[in-house]
Order: C-alpha cells, then sequence, then structure tokens
C-alpha cells in the first residue's frame, strides 16, 4: 500500500522537478523508442525489487554524450546517451540502473540535500510554488549536492547488486562497467567518476557482496532463469556451472593484407593529430568544470543577474562538455570501426568502401571542432573565474551593469564558437554512425547465415527482444536486423527503394543511425557471447 505524501516528499519532488527541467534544458532527452523501451524495461525490471513505497523510479534518457547516470530528487534516474554507447550488455545497464534505484530506494538524494542545507535555504527564501526557482534560484547545484558521500554509494551498490541479481541479470554487469569506464580511453575524462567514487575500491568491495559470489545459489538460480527468458540459453547454462556470463571474449577481426595495413597506418596518423589538437582544450575545460562545481555554491543570495549569468555559464560548461565527449568518442571509434570493415570474407565491397569512406569524412569533419570549441572553453573559463571571485558585485552601480553586458557578450561570443564546434562534431558524428551501422550489418551476416536455421532462430529471438519489433526471416540476417531497427523508430515503415543500400536508407527515411548502431551493437555483442557459450559447452547446432 503507498503512503501518503508528506512534506519532504513534496519539497523532494518539487526539487527533482527543477533540477530535470534543468538538465533537460541543456541536453535535451532522446526519446528515440529503440532506447527508450529498452532503458524503461530494464529499469522496472529492477525497480520492482526495491521496498520503497512513496517513489517509483522513473527513467529519463539525456541527450548528452558525456557518459553519466544519476539520480534527483523525487526518484527521476537519468542516464545519458554517452553511457548507452559504453555498456556492452543488458547486464550492465541493468547494474547502472540498479545502482540508481538503490539510491531511490534508500532516499539518498533528499538525505545528501538536508545535509547541503539547500532544502532549509529553500524553505527560507522562497514557498514551494514560488517564483524564484523558475528564475534561476540554483537548483542546477543539485548535480553536484548530489556527488553522493562513499557511504551512500557502497550502499547503493550493495543494494543495486541484489536488485539487479533478483531481476536476472548477472551483478557483474555493473562491475565490469566500472571497470571499464576507470580503464578505457574515455577514463580521464569521462562525467561517471565526478559524480561516483572511483571505481577499483567500488569493484573491490563489490566483488565481497555475496550476491557476486559463485557460491550464492540463489544468485545464479535467478540469474539463469534470467537469461533463459531472454533466449540466451548457453549463457545460462554457464551460470549454472558457476562461470561468468560476461567473461567470454569477443571475436578477433581478421589481419589485414599490405595495403590495407597501409591505409591504416595513415589513419592512425589523422586521428592521433585531432587527438593532439583536441587535447589542447583539456586544461581550461577540467578547469572551467571545477569552476562549475563551486560557482553556484556562492550564487544562492546575490542578486538576480549574478544568479542569471551563472544560470546561462553552468549550462554552457555542460554542452561544452558534451561536444568534447563526441568528438573523443568519435576518434576513439574510428579505427575499431575501420578495421571491423575489413573483418569480413571481401573487404572491397561497396559497403565497406563505402563505410571507410564515411570514417574519412566523420574525420575530415570533426577537424573544424578544436578550434572553435578552444575559444569557447577559454571564454568560458574567463566568464566562470569572474563570476566566481565576484567581480563586478564590488563596482559601483554604472560599472556593475557595464561589466555585466561584458560578461553577457562574452557568455554569447562562447555560445556561437561552441555552435560552429557542435555542428562539425554533429555531422562527424552522423557519419561515423552510418559507417557504424555497415559494420554491424556485416557482422551479423557473417555471424548468423541464412544457411543455418539454428543460428537464425536464435537471431529471431534476440533480435525481437532487444528491438522490440518482430523480424522478417527472409534476407540477410544484417539487412533484415537494420530493417526491423528502422521500422521501430520509423511508424511509417517505408519500404528500401531497389538499390539502394539500408544503411543509406536509415538517414534517407528520416532514422537515427547512431541509435541504431546502438541497438546492433548490443545485438551482435549477445549473439556472440551466446555462439561462444554453446561452443563451449559442445552444443550442436
Amino acid at each position: 500500500m503507498k503512503r501518503p505524501d508528506t512534506l519532504a516528499n513534496e519539497i523532494e519532488k518539487l526539487l527533482g522537478r527543477a533540477s530535470s527541467d534543468a538538465l533537460i534544458g541543456a541536453s535535451g532527452i532522446d526519446d528515440d523508442p529503440l532506447l527508450t523501451q529498452w532503458v524503461t524495461r530494464i529499469g522496472r525490471e529492477v525497480a520492482v525489487h526495491s521496498d520503497r513505497l512513496d517513489a517509483k523510479p522513473e527513467f529519463v534518457i539525456l541527450g548528452s554524450d558525456v557518459a553519466n547516470a544519476l539520480t534527483l530528487p523525487g526518484s527521476k534516474v537519468l542516464v545519458t546517451r554517452g553511457l548507452l554507447d559504453e555498456v556492452t550488455s543488458d547486464d550492465e545497464l541493468a547494474g547502472v540502473l540498479a545502482h540508481e534505484v538503490g539510491h531511490v530506494a534508500k532516499r539518498h538524494a533528499w538525505q545528501q540535500l538536508q545535509n547541503n542545507g539547500i532544502v532549509a535555504l529553500l524553505l527560507r527564501v522562497a514557498p514551494p510554488k514560488g517564483s524564484v526557482l523558475r528564475q534561476g534560484l540554483p537548483i542546477l547545484n543539485l548535480l553536484r549536492a548530489l556527488a553522493q558521500s562513499r557511504d551512500n554509494e557502497y550502499q547503493a551498490d550493495r543494494v543495486g547488486l541484489g536488485f539487479a541479481a533478483a531481476a536476472g541479470y548477472a551483478p557483474s554487469g555493473l562491475l565490469r562497467f566500472i571497470e571499464t569506464m576507470a580503464s578505457g580511453p574515455m577514463a580521464a575524462w569521462e562525467e561517471y567518476f565526478n559524480t561516483h567514487p572511483a571505481g577499483a575500491k567500488r569493484t573491490t568491495a563489490g566483488r565481497q557482496q555475496p550476491v557476486v559470489r559463485e557460491s550464492d545459489v540463489d544468485s545464479r538460480a535467478a540469474v539463469a532463469a534470467g537469461l533463459d527468458a531472454r533466449g540466451l540459453a548457453g549463457l545460462a547454462q554457464l551460470v549454472r556451472l558457476g562461470r561468468d556470463p560476461l567473461a567470454l571474449s569477443a571475436l578477433v577481426p581478421a589481419s589485414l593484407s599490405g595495403r590495407n595495413r597501409l591505409e591504416r597506418k595513415d589513419l592512425v596518423d589523422t586521428i592521433q593529430r585531432q587527438q593532439t589538437r583536441l587535447l589542447a582544450t583539456y586544461k581550461p575545460l577540467v578547469t572551467a568544470s571545477t569552476l562549475q562545481q563551486l560557482l553556484l555554491l556562492t550564487a544562492q543570495s546575490q542578486d538576480i543577474r549574478r544568479i542569471v549569468l551563472s544560470t546561462h555559464a553552468y549550462l554552457l560548461q555542460f554542452k561544452l562538455q558534451d561536444v568534447y565527449a563526441r568528438t573523443l568518442r568519435l576518434l576513439r571509434l574510428a579505427g575499431p570501426v575501420w578495421d571491423a570493415l575489413h573483418s569480413g570474407t571481401d573487404p572491397e565491397t561497396i559497403e565497406c568502401l563505402r563505410g571507410r569512406s564515411e570514417i574519412r569524412e566523420a574525420l575530415a569533419q570533426i577537424a573544424a571542432v578544436p578550434a572553435p570549441l578552444q575559444r569557447a572553453s577559454q571564454a568560458s573559463l574567463t566568464v566562470l573565474a569572474d563570476l566566481h571571485l565576484g567581480g563586478f558585485y564590488r563596482l559601483n552601480s554604472g560599472a556593475q551593469w557595464t561589466h555585466f553586458a561584458a560578461v553577457e557578450g562574452l557568455i554569447r561570443y562562447a555560445e556561437s564558437e561552441l555552435s560552429r564546434a557542435g555542428r562539425a562534431a554533429g555531422t562527424g558524428w552522423r557519419y561515423l554512425a552510418m559507417a557504424r551501422v555497415r559494420r554491424y550489418q556485416q557482422q551479423l551476416d557473417l555471424l548468423i547465415p541464412e544457411s543455418s536455421l539454428t543460428k537464425r532462430a536464435l537471431w529471431s529471438v534476440l533480435a525481437e527482444r532487444r528491438l522490440g519489433q518482430t523480424v522478417e526471416w527472409s534476407g540477410s540476417t544484417g539487412e533484415a536486423s537494420v530493417s526491423a531497427a528502422l521500422a521501430r523508430q520509423r511508424a511509417d515503415k517505408k519500404p528500401c527503394p531497389l538499390g539502394t543500400s539500408w544503411a543509406d536508407w536509415v538517414v534517407q527515411s528520416g532514422g537515427i543511425p547512431e541509435n541504431i548502431a546502438t541497438v546492433l551493437r548490443l545485438l551482435t555483442l549477445d549473439l556472440q557471447r551466446e555462439l561462444a557459450a554453446r561452443a563451449y559447452l559442445g552444443w550442436k547446432e
């Protein structure tokens, strides 16, 4: 039975809405059914095991490329688009969402707000429905105030691991995700460890939990049943034998020919030059991020002009981080995607050639990112430093207004430069997404040939669950997967014209290749792990 809301619950929900609106205003939301049905389904599966009755978690995808997840007051759980492109299995996503649901279950957001005095401030300066909240009271600082205490994070891990296992997901998923984020190429930048403790101690503590240990019979049974329900019978059997279902390695791409090695060397040189240029923006971005974390803590009792400027500067820095993360992720993925397009039986097919051309075009587009991004980041750093130091508020009235106009002008300049960088990064990311769709279409064709009815049956089950759409058996596995993904995105379901590749048709018909690439990647990984498990167990086709 649901308990009646208290005043604390009402204030918590109000703060959650205010902070959610601010973050969504900065990044937008991704409401593509391909992603939302996936996140919502897994989120609900883990949340049903929470014992908190007065708050039902709501799951929202932020359109940011910075990998992060956080829980706001009022039980709203936000995951970024960048995080979804980092997870490698449903088990990893379930672990992340279960951790956030753990925060909801233990009311950590509310406790942290009370500890930071934000609730007392609100009750003093504005009623729950006061206009000051909507005008820019530093609710945006909730993002930093909600960087949980170490004890809260470990408690959310413990609780979340249990939620994930009870829902039928391998609890090792969360620990593997943390390890990847802590050791991967993005580790020095990603926001995830600004709002969560360092990874090594969390994974060490997590592996000590009974639910993670192979000796926990109840946990193993629940995870095995969950894998069976997902169509992963081979992985389920490995769990019953005490094996980690996520430990199987991916397939190794074919070796490159001499000419292709030279072409790849040129590609790698280009990527390294771009990374060197991009890293020139790193120091001002990190310095500005530190000021961003401190800024709004000092803006709570100042005049409305400083609050408005602080809000704009905060959101500007948020967007700068997003463009940087998108560009860095493109540079990280370009090489592996190029390699994978050589792993087929014939790397000189039209699809492979087009994919490699798109990668080169993506790199050409983001060559235009570092210069305006650096100018924008320097301007943002100047603004944040000025606001943090309080600058013009020590001046006389006339000088204050002049300084106010100057700071606002600098913000507008930074926004203009950031817009240029963002357009180039967005165009480059779209080209790379097209190449990724071709990559996974090709890999699915290699993994699941039309001639193997057993493998086709496995693919059909996994694809239907992954895509939320019945897949057709006719044609190649890769084309059928792209077709089903696009049909899930597009209600009109226009047929692909003869002579047009499915990857090209995704863009021409208004699809979102970035999201299709994400779900095809996860489908491919599911199939690779399950086929490897069946081979290990000696199952025959």
